[in-house]
């Protein structure tokens, strides 16, 4: 077996560097924290990290700052903070670090930047991945309720939702919350946005009201983009 060398807050946490004679890991700060070991010979259960880590989405599109952290108990810097309001009235509470570790594995544990995502879901909504039978499928939808804070018309598939648009058509976008964020990625095939939002409500009311501020801001940008005639 070989150590780990301390590496770049961006080197993927489950990458082995060429070892070196007492080396060691490293915090985003810089910070070594102590010597690990790659190559065990202990066998694995097979995991989604290196097919995510190394597919042809990540590294053809140059995603240089998205990773799987897998258990690495650290964010890259410089990174936004989290907080969480558990009750209604509630104080806020940092979550930043707190549920790195139980983010949802291949559900939610990648880490990744605005700039990243955008590039990502405007390749995805472009066609530049996946087959086109496999995207069929993620564009085949259902319709979702109305009672969940999303614009009337919104339509379900498989990762994938469509919404209308108050200047025509609509796009397609994708959304996710955990324990003080939330992010939505959305794009009309011609402009694209990310939105990222790092505190949470503890009511539901205010977390509709807050879904629904997205979709208004999301809305508004991809309906300007055209009018403005800039991508």
């Amino acid at each position: 077996m070989a150590s780990r060398a301390c590496r770049s807050p961006w080197k993927r946490p489950g990458e082995c560097e060429q070892p070196t004679a007492g080396s060691v890991t490293s915090a985003p700060d810089g910070r070594c924290l102590g010597t690990r070991m790659c190559g065990s010979a202990a066998p694995r259960r097979r995991s989604w990290r290196p097919c995510c880590s190394n597919s042809s989405a990540v590294r053809p599109l140059r995603l240089t700052r998205t990773l799987t952290p897998g258990n690495w108990p650290f964010l890259p810097g410089p990174h936004a903070r989290d907080y969480q309001q558990f009750e209604p009235g509630g104080a806020m509470a940092d979550t930043t670090i707190a549920y790195l570790p139980f983010d949802g594995d291949a559900d939610g544990s990648m880490i990744s930047t605005a700039h990243d995502t955008n590039r990502f879901f405007t390749a995805l909504v472009g066609g530049e991945f996946p087959a086109p039978a496999q995207m069929a499928e993620m564009q085949r939808t259902v319709e979702v309720p109305a009672d969940h804070g999303t614009p009337p018309g919104t339509r379900d598939g498989l990762g994938l939702n469509w919404t209308l648009l108050s200047c025509g058509g609509g796009y397609w976008g994708h959304g996710g919350n955990g324990f003080g964020y939330m992010a939505w990625l959305a794009s009309d095939g011609r402009s694209a946005i990310t939105v990222s939002l790092y505190s949470r409500p503890g009511d539901e009311d205010t977390a509709v009201r807050q879904i629904r501020a997205v979709a208004d801001l999301v809305d508004h940008v991809l309906c300007s983009s055209r009018e403005e005639g800039t991508p």
